[in-house]
């Protein structure tokens, strides 16, 4: 909506640190078949107000991160390289689930 762009108006992201423009969700058992607590997100470093605003700016992920807060709730182990790919696939399609959306249309 027009008033979000205005406060985002001209604004390129980072703004002081990369960390900054990320996407991630905490997920306690949502896979199926594993009771894990898995905490994950996607880091750009660059996005524009525009971006921002409509909810596309995740195209072109520089970072990953995804914790198992089950076995290491200090968030200390980045296991994104060692996890098996179809937890990866199943966190991913989530969180694109949940990005765009907005009140009742989020599932």
């Amino acid at each position: 909506d027009a008033s979000e762009y205005e406060a985002l108006r001209g604004t390129v992201r980072p703004l002081d640190d990369y960390s900054n423009t990320y996407i991630g969700l905490h997920c306690p058992g949502c896979i199926p078949g594993d009771a894990s607590e898995y905490k994950y997100g996607e880091y750009q470093y660059v996005c524009s107000s525009e971006e921002i605003v409509a909810r596309r700016c995740f195209s072109s992920i520089d970072t990953y991160q995804l914790f198992n807060m089950s076995a290491d709730p200090y968030e200390l182990h980045n296991v994104y390289a060692s996890a098996p790919p179809p937890i990866l696939a199943a966190l991913k399609a989530r969180l694109r689930r949940y990005y765009p959306c907005r009140g009742a249309a989020c599932p």
